[in-house]
C-alpha cells in the first residue's frame, strides 16, 4: 500500500465522520425545535456523507497483507496419494 492511498483513505475517512456528525447533530437539533439550523446542518451533513461515501468507493480494494509468506490465489494445494509408477 502506498503513502498516497494511505493518505487519500484518511481523507475519505474524516469526510465520513464530519458527515455522520454533522447529520446526527442536525436531527439533533430538530428534536430541540432550531429549525432552520437543523435544516441546514442535515443537509450539509448528508452531502458531506454522500460525497465520503464516493470518494471511499472510489478508492479502490486495499492491498492484500504480506505476512512473511508468498500468498497464493485463495487456492490451497490438496495433498493426495502419490501416483504409482506402474
Amino acid at each position: 500500500m502506498s503513502l498516497v492511498s494511505v493518505a487519500g483513505a484518511k481523507k475519505e475517512r474524516t469526510l465520513l465522520s464530519v458527515g455522520v456528525t454533522s447529520t446526527l447533530l442536525g436531527l439533533a437539533f430538530s428534536v430541540g425545535g432550531a429549525s432552520a439550523i437543523s435544516r441546514s446542518l442535515t443537509l450539509a451533513g448528508l452531502v458531506v456523507l454522500i460525497l465520503g461515501l464516493h470518494r471511499f468507493g472510489r478508492s479502490g480494494p486495499d492491498a492484500p497483507h504480506q505476512r512473511g509468506r508468498k500468498q497464493t490465489a485463495g487456492r490451497r494445494k490438496v495433498r493426495g496419494p502419490k501416483p504409482s509408477d506402474d
